[in-house]
């Protein structure tokens, strides 16, 4: 059995009074068929799940390739009420297979009316795919224009460590070694500092992998905007 079969096979949570379970498999045909009606090409996908098997974050690279991006989409959820039905939406670096995560919309929880919510967050998802995709580019060539300092790289990753509480100490064990050994172009810049942090993340776990996307992201936008003041 490869992942997507594993993935398709997870049962749904046991419905409640005021829980009803969505299996994996729902949410992975619906978004398939979405990306159908709107004639998106689907590239690639990713599956993860922890050895319990009980929540999912799924990748799915989609549209066509665009200076070495592509739209991404990202969908959460579980069948023990650990996570939410959720889409991420953001960009797929094909370069280092890394994922930038711009936005995330999610259900507020596995209500009774949650097959009606969802509908409504699928479109919302889908509507601001490519806007987010084109906001992500233009970060990027922003922070290709930025070169950093070892004093600055020093004082984000401790702040991002100790203050944010973004990362933990193997992601800085990665990050250090990504940093140092870098083919990707544009070295000492803030965009290849942004490549090292999300390829630090790859292998988190399915629960925490887009929050700490969605808090790196956000911290590095702001210091973005502190030096181009």
């Amino acid at each position: 059995m490869n992942n997507r079969e594993l993935v398709m096979s997870i049962p749904a949570g046991i419905d409640t009074e005021s829980y009803r379970g969505v299996s994996n498999k729902f949410l992975i045909e619906k978004m398939e068929q979405e990306l159908q009606n709107r004639n998106i090409p689907l590239l690639q996908e990713t599956f993860r799940m922890p050895k319990t098997y009980n929540q999912m974050f799924a990748t799915f690279v989609v549209g066509n390739q665009d200076d070495g991006l592509s739209m991404n989409i990202g969908i959460t959820n579980s069948n023990n009420k650990s996570m939410r039905v959720g889409f991420a939406v953001g960009a797929f670096v094909w370069a280092c297979a890394n994922l930038e995560i711009s936005s995330f919309h999610v259900l507020r929880k596995h209500t009774t009316n949650v097959f009606e919510d969802l509908d409504g967050l699928i479109n919302d998802t889908f509507n601001g795919l490519q806007r987010e995709f084109n906001y992500i580019k233009e970060t990027y060539d922003m922070m290709k224009k930025i070169d950093l300092k070892a004093h600055t790289i020093g004082r984000m990753l401790g702040d991002m460590f100790f203050n944010e509480r973004i990362l933990t100490s193997k992601h800085l064990n990665l990050i250090q070694k990504d940093y140092m050994t870098s083919q990707r172009g544009n070295p000492g810049t803030l965009y290849d500092f942004n490549m090292a942090i999300t390829s630090s993340m790859k292998n988190d776990h399915p629960y925490l992998i887009v929050g700490r996307h969605d808090k790196a992201r956000k911290y590095l936008l702001q210091r973005l905007e502190d030096f181009k003041s």
